[in-house]
């Protein structure tokens, strides 16, 4: 196998270059990587906003999500609110002092992903997203 792919698939350099695009970020916010996804995730997710629902993500694990909305909900970043059906489950909320928060994440977010695509045209954009999720199927089935 080609050595990019491989080091694509790893992701190590992208979590590098993660690492240091939000460093002064979540130093400022006394955030870890996990509390900027759940948050970036939690404004996206409409109505698939459970713990469970974060877990099926695949990128982390039961115990670091439930820590990470622990230091969340301590912050007042997010909220939490019994179902109306199902006591047992615990739907997820952002505040509104979250919002300042998640909308520089988002900025960050997007230097980044321009910098890493720069110079790959939409086209190729396309193509990419089109294997990526091929390539993700596979893998999930595998796990299955």
């Amino acid at each position: 196998m080609e050595q990019e792919i491989e080091v694509l698939m790893q992701g190590y350099q992208f979590r590098k270059l993660y690492e240091k695009k939000y460093e002064c970020f979540m130093e400022q916010y006394d955030l870890r990587k996990i509390d900027v996804e759940i948050l970036i995730y939690l404004h996206f997710c409409g109505e698939h906003n459970i713990a469970s629902d974060i877990q099926k993500l695949g990128l982390f694990t039961k115990g670091h999500i439930s820590q990470s909305l622990e230091r969340l909900v301590h912050a007042q970043l997010v909220y939490t609110k019994h179902d109306r059906k199902d006591k047992r489950v615990v739907h997820l909320f952002l505040s509104e002092k979250a919002e300042p928060i998640i909308k520089e994440a988002m900025q960050v977010k997007s230097e980044i992903f321009e910098q890493v695509f720069a110079g790959v045209t939409a086209e190729e954009r396309k193509t990419l997203i089109e294997v990526a999720r091929k390539v993700w199927n596979n893998i999930a089935q595998e796990l299955e």
